[in-house]
């Protein structure tokens, strides 16, 4: 390989890593050094038959050039996992370079394949879940940018099961409780427990004149919808109890007295742990009764790179500093699993990172990581986490 040759092949490197806003690291490099040397072996075979020539042709022409050295067969050590943002972008790229490389057409220079990298990263778009809700008798219903589990949770709420989601603070359980009320055409409430929260907000309380309440939990109860129980775990165990019979037996008692319960009544109840009792970040939450965790089916919430990413580019139009902030947020997402379990890394921190880079952040980089991502870590195991997972030059370049 001479050095001209050297010399495209770095640069397309240099391409494919600047333009998803990363600095070198051996993640994006090996995954880079592959996708040329894939490009430059469909080149070399385009070499041989280009389109609308015959074969024949060609070797009267010229002698059949044997394959460069940077096209002979190489061991490559195993792929390392790339980080989400990252796999996606370079499945796009592939993709596109692919389908391009299989037509055999020889216009497909360096520059081209630059162009096509570029192309692929600009109008890149995450790939989320939109449904369409057909319910008799009323209009379609379309839900775009969804969860990736959102489907499984529409056909619970749908057959009017109870559903216990469970799962790390900030991944958007609250949101597609409401995205399914808005799918059903039903109602949504809202309720959030305490260890304080009191049976008389469930069954009601008489105000000082006699009169009794009616509270919220009945008036779902009598007239449908979908209730969100939020911090359900954090609620009294005793308290719990109260909703096996409500979501059982179809009927509750309140101080009004017993009301049955409308066929359209639904609860989602969200929580951050299992139900298990408390756990490291999570040490003061309850161990919910087995009969209670029996009413519900249960869903382990995870947090989607897809909808985080949509979530940040609708706010952040700057498709390059998004690529660039994610790709570091699912890093330090990462490290912090294995080094920092206390530190939570959610799509929430990802998004109020978008909107203050989008709003101009006239501070420092650091100061954005600290104050929105990395609040809950003592300095030293800042300066740690820092150091593991220095932030790209994107999203330095926007300080």
């Amino acid at each position: 390989m001479d050095n001209l040759e050297s010399l495209d092949r770095r640069a397309l490197i240099d391409v494919a890593i600047a333009e998803l806003g990363g600095d070198y690291n051996q993640h994006r490099y090996v995954k880079a050094d592959m996708l040329i040397r894939e490009i430059r072996r469909a080149r070399a075979k385009a070499e041989y038959a280009p389109e609308g020539e015959p074969v024949e042709a060609k070797a009267k022409t010229a002698a059949p050039k044997a394959p460069a050295a940077d096209d002979a067969p190489v061991k490559v050590a195993p792929m390392p996992e790339l980080d989400p943002v990252s796999a996606l972008v370079w499945n796009a790229i592939e993709s596109r370079v692919n389908a391009a490389a299989s037509q055999f057409k020889p216009s497909l220079d360096d520059e081209t394949i630059a162009a096509m990298v570029k192309d692929t990263i600009a109008d890149y778009v995450a790939r989320t879940v939109t449904v369409k809700v057909e319910i008799p008798e009323r209009e379609t219903i379309t839900v775009e940018g969804a969860h990736f589990q959102f489907p499984k949770l529409l056909w619970y709420v749908g057959q009017r099961r109870n559903v216990y989601l469970w799962g790390a603070p900030g991944g958007g359980k609250t949101t597609a409780a409401k995205m399914v009320a808005e799918a059903l055409a039903l109602p949504f409430y809202y309720l959030a427990f305490s260890p304080a929260t009191t049976e008389g907000r469930i069954t009601g309380t008489p105000t000082i004149t006699g009169e009794i309440t009616c509270t919220l939990f009945e008036t779902w109860y009598t007239t449908g919808g979908v209730m969100l129980l939020d911090e359900f775990d954090n609620c009294n165990p005793n308290l719990a109890v109260l909703f096996n019979g409500a979501l059982e037996n179809g009927r509750a008692s309140f101080l009004s007295g017993i009301k049955e319960r409308h066929p359209d009544a639904v609860c989602i109840a969200a929580a951050n742990t299992k139900g298990k009792g408390g756990t490291k970040n999570h040490a003061s939450r309850m161990a919910l009764d087995t009969a209670t965790l029996k009413r519900f089916a249960v869903i382990e919430w995870q947090y989607d790179t897809d909808q985080e990413f949509a979530l940040c580019q609708r706010v952040n139009g700057d498709v390059k500093q998004v690529h660039g902030l994610l790709s570091w947020v699912s890093n330090v997402r990462t490290y912090c699993k294995s080094n920092y379990p206390q530190a939570v890394i959610s799509p929430r921190e990802s998004l109020n990172c978008a909107k203050a880079l989008a709003a101009g952040w006239p501070f420092s980089m650091a100061e954005l990581a600290r104050e929105n991502v990395l609040p809950d870590v003592d300095d030293d195991s800042f300066n740690t986490i820092m150091t593991a997972c220095p932030m790209p030059a994107l999203v330095k370049a926007a300080a």
